[in-house]
């Protein structure tokens, strides 16, 4: 009698917890438990996975558990932050681009003037080449036909045996700033200072008896 009963309580294969709760279903394995999210990027699995429906769908949330909506907003400042650095890389190139207008031209003018400036030093009458010159006058008791004498002895023996050069060390000396030639003329070939000697350079141009010779006398 009492094994009856004890079937008719408890039937085969229900057990004290159906018998409690008989409407609590047992959820499929298919099922994932949501996981409660606590912090960025956990991921929680959206509904179940249904015959025929695929895997269920992962989402990422954020602390407070709505969907990490983040994500694009970075990968657009990332791109806006990319647009202006070229931005910034095309408005420095233009800067410079207006600083090379205005700043190139003034130092090639500059550099025009040096050179103007170094010759007019080298062929003055105060000039290197000048004292030159004078030395030689003194021990000669002329000035050089040419310019090489300062450094060469003349085919004059008379004045090959009073040269006492040479007077100019480096033939180099004799060239104006472009690289160019002194030109001369002494005693009665001079034309700007008579019975002595002209020293002068073609200027910027190369070409004599232009505007921009610079010599040892005063333009009128």
């Amino acid at each position: 009698m009492g094994i009856e009963r004890q079937h008719r309580d408890n039937p085969v294969g229900t057990s004290v917890r159906d018998r409690v709760e008989p409407n609590r279903s047992r959820p499929s394995n298919s099922e994932k438990p949501e996981t409660k999210p606590g912090y960025v990027g956990r991921r929680v699995w959206e509904g179940t996975q249904e015959a025929g429906s695929g895997p269920a769908t992962p989402k990422t949330v954020v602390a407070n558990g709505k969907e990490n909506a983040d994500m694009p907003t970075r990968t657009s400042r990332r791109m806006t932050r990319r647009a202006f650095s070229l931005l910034e890389i095309l408005l420095v190139v233009v800067i410079l681009g207006i600083l090379a207008a205005f700043v190139v031209p003034s130092l090639i003018g500059t550099g025009d003037q040096a050179r103007v400036d170094a010759t007019k030093a080298m062929v003055g009458k105060s000039g290197p080449i000048a004292t030159a010159v004078s030395l030689y006058h003194t021990h000669i008791g002329s000035y050089p036909e040419e310019l090489k004498e300062l450094t060469e002895k003349p085919d004059d023996e008379d004045k090959a045996g009073k040269w006492r050069g040479p007077y100019i060390e480096d033939a180099g000396s004799l060239k104006d700033a472009w690289q160019r030639d002194l030109q001369y003329k002494a005693n009665d070939a001079a034309e700007h200072n008579e019975g002595r000697y002209d020293l002068w350079s073609m200027g910027k141009d190369g070409e004599d008896g232009t505007d921009d010779d610079i010599g040892n006398w005063e333009k009128g």
